[in-house]
């Protein structure tokens, strides 16, 4: 036998209990099937000896007394299988004891209670100023189950998305879109709820959040360019959704266009966003209008910042929406840019990427970094200091 058998028969005998448990079949050497119902920790003896051994008896229901020790068991006791063996009760817990137990049990329970709802306190704060970051508002106590998987940081499949859309439709959401960004759910929808929205949809999807975000959601365009820039070939195309390597232009005259690349948009510590360009594109200096993709084009901007020696200038945007991710090639991933590098984060020999409509992506070393100090004509200006880099492409 795999396992050690005691019938229930015997354990009523010797007034004992047994923890009950999922019924599964056993078969012995014989092709005997017992259903197991339980187990019960017991000690054994041979018969004529007073050493006994612990072991855990699974009960099957009968009640014919039937005791059978898995053949294992006997090669602790270092002695031959033959014999009668008798299987003796544990002594059993008192009430005061169980009682000891319990309460013990309970505290337990107790400070696990309490310990939780501690962490979904702090994870509601914390949850907050992540959702204030998307965008999004949210509910804060309802609870709702769908019969898929969803864990955090692991991407739920399709059934989950499709059990919770019917989930939230069924209580009037009207949502036709969910994202899931790896700690909650985002119900999207285009127009704004009915009032009592928050006190009919759900906070929480098998314990994870869900947020909403109730405005009119732009689908950006694929970042692949219309036009691959290849020789005399460059990408004029028109961009609706403007992003970095888009062709601008400014008017240096009537008959002619100043073209470079837009940059990417930076922020200032007061708030105020602007496009970079390149100085030398926009020869008028503040206050030219920044042209996409050339003069006959639409006017996204307008200079309003210039950088002395250096060739930066910012422009502010018109009303207009501009992502931060460039091009990519079709089996590329797309890159978002997030922050301008210090070049002490640089390393001699670091790959430089760039992607324009003249030249579209191209790739190359860092080979050095330069420091220049302007010369000022004012003794009591600070002293300026431009920093730059060269790249071998």
């Amino acid at each position: 036998m795999p396992v050690s058998i005691v019938s229930k028969g015997v354990l009523k005998q010797m007034k004992l209990k047994y923890v009950p448990g999922k019924k599964e079949p056993v078969k012995d050497s014989r092709n005997v099937i017992y259903a197991l119902v339980g187990q019960v920790d017991l000690r054994w003896h041979k018969e004529g000896q007073a050493k006994s051994y612990a072991e855990t008896f699974y009960v099957v229901d009968q009640q014919t007394p039937l005791v059978i020790l898995r053949y294992s068991a006997f090669e602790k006791s270092n002695k031959s299988a033959g014999g009668t063996i008798y299987p003796v009760g544990v002594q059993q817990q008192t009430a005061e004891e169980n009682a000891i137990l319990e309460r013990k049990r309970q505290d337990a329970a107790s400070r696990r209670a309490k310990e939780e709802q501690e962490q979904e306190e702090n994870e509601a704060v914390s949850d907050a100023a992540k959702f204030a970051q998307e965008g999004a508002e949210f509910v804060q106590t309802r609870h709702t189950t769908i019969k898929a998987s969803v864990e955090r940081w692991k991407t739920p499949d399709l059934e989950a998305f499709k059990q919770l859309l019917a989930v939230l439709n069924d209580l009037g959401a009207d949502i036709h879109r969910l994202q899931w960004i790896g700690w909650c759910f985002l119900a999207l929808r285009a127009s704004q709820p009915s009032y009592d929205w928050r006190i009919r949809l759900p906070a929480f999807v098998n314990k994870i959040r869900i947020g909403y975000v109730f405005r009119e959601q732009t689908v950006e365009e694929k970042a692949v360019r219309r036009k691959v820039p290849a020789g005399k070939v460059t990408d004029n195309e028109v961009y609706q959704q403007l992003r970095p390597g888009v062709m601008v232009a400014s008017e240096l005259d009537a008959a002619h266009d100043t073209l470079s690349t837009s940059g990417v948009i930076l922020e200032a510590p007061t708030g105020e966003k602007y496009l970079s360009v390149a100085k030398h594109g926009f020869q008028g200096g503040v206050g030219d209008l920044v042209y996409h993709p050339s003069r006959c084009g639409r006017v996204i901007g307008r200079v309003a910042k210039v950088f002395g020696e250096t060739d930066i200038a910012l422009a502010e945007l018109a009303d207009i929406r501009y992502s931060r991710e460039t091009f990519s090639a079709l089996d590329a991933d797309v890159c978002p840019f997030g922050k301008i590098l210090d070049t002490s984060e640089l390393v001699i020999g670091d790959f430089v990427y760039l992607d324009t409509p003249f030249n579209g992506r191209c790739e190359g070393t860092l080979q050095r970094v330069e420091v220049a100090r302007l010369p000022s004509d004012e003794p009591n200006e600070d002293t300026t200091y431009v920093v730059g880099i060269f790249a071998y492409i």
